[in-house]
């Protein structure tokens, strides 16, 4: 992430040029591919590339759009895999609050994760939390039963839509349709609520998170005010049964501290209190956990620079009365 004046760029497109336009939109396609053997959903029919993209070569060179640069790290994948494409509409710049609006390193890393362990996803019931683009919310419901794809304004959900949309062919079956919902979630609104679930008073897409077994969410630690809404968030999420699993890519950002002169990485600082701070909770039969997941365990599917400053984290929740879990 590096400032331009008052914009915001994504390290993705870092040595892009922008307009000087921070509302136009770039169409990137993003490169990757399919683990071996690969099945979707419940059905055995494994994941192959679409004819229309079969034998698509990785090209050295970036588009006037804006298309990611793609050099020596096509070597890194195996010449026999058929590469595949997602393409994604974004902004290159945006003022802080509009992020959601750029692609993110950790969106990629996320993805890795979830094509590795896609075996998984099956009967997994997804949602992705500051979905963006919806990047991670297209490779989930690759894989997953349903995911609901939620981020904070109408318009960056309505971004992810379209953008769900333009990649529909990567999925295997027209009913994926109502595979995936797209939703407002504002994490500062108080949508949520870990008094009464059950309560007849919320309203019915409200009561759906609480369903879904599996939460992704990447890139969403950058703000302390945010970073602590977001955890406010997934503690009501996971406080109720069942046992549910958040796994979360975040880029460990450092800055020059002019004060103490030296380095330091406040708001990945600030996520550690927060997690520490959730699995030190003491909810009764609920317990939290939290263990990082190591990057180098994670093949890389899909085509970028994975820096050193990427990481995954695993949260937990597990209940002691078996009745729930």
């Amino acid at each position: 992430m590096a400032s331009v004046g008052d914009f915001i760029l994504s390290d993705l497109h870092i040595s892009t040029v922008p307009t000087g336009d921070e509302v136009q939109l770039y169409t990137t396609r993003v490169f990757f591919s399919f683990k071996d053997e690969c099945y979707c959903k419940d059905v055995n029919t494994p994941i192959t590339s679409n004819k229309k993209q079969r034998g698509r070569k990785c090209n050295s060179s970036v588009d006037k759009d804006g298309d990611i640069l793609i050099s020596d790290r096509d070597q890194n994948f195996q010449s026999s895999r058929v590469k595949e494409v997602i393409t994604l509409e974004h902004r290159l710049q945006t003022v802080l609050k509009d992020v959601g609006f750029q692609m993110w390193l950790g969106s990629l890393l996320l993805c890795d994760y979830l094509i590795e362990y896609s075996d998984q996803l099956r009967n997994h019931s997804v949602l992705d939390l500051g979905a963006g683009v919806g990047l991670t919310s297209i490779v989930a419901a690759m894989f997953a039963k349903s995911v609901i794809c939620t981020d904070y304004t109408q318009d960056i959900v309505d971004l992810a839509e379209r953008n769900w949309k333009r990649n529909s062919e990567l999925l295997p079956s027209l009913s994926l349709d109502q595979n995936v919902t797209f939703q407002v979630l504002d994490w500062t609104s108080h949508q949520l609520s870990c008094d009464n679930v059950c309560s007849s008073s919320l309203d019915k897409d409200v009561l759906n998170l609480y369903d879904a077994s599996l939460i992704i969410a990447a890139e969403v630690v950058y703000d302390d005010d945010l970073t602590d809404a977001f955890f406010q968030t997934i503690y009501y999420l996971l406080k109720n049964p069942p046992s549910k699993t958040l796994i979360l890519s975040v880029e460990k950002r450092i800055v020059f501290d002019s004060n103490w002169q030296d380095v330091c990485s406040p708001a990945y600082e600030h996520f550690q209190e927060n997690m520490k701070d959730l699995c030190s909770v003491d909810e009764g039969d609920v317990r939290f956990d939290f263990q990082q997941i190591p990057s180098e365990e994670v093949p890389q599917y899909f085509l970028y620079d994975r820096i050193a400053q990427l990481e995954l984290w695993k949260i937990t929740s597990s209940f002691e009365n078996k009745n729930t879990t």
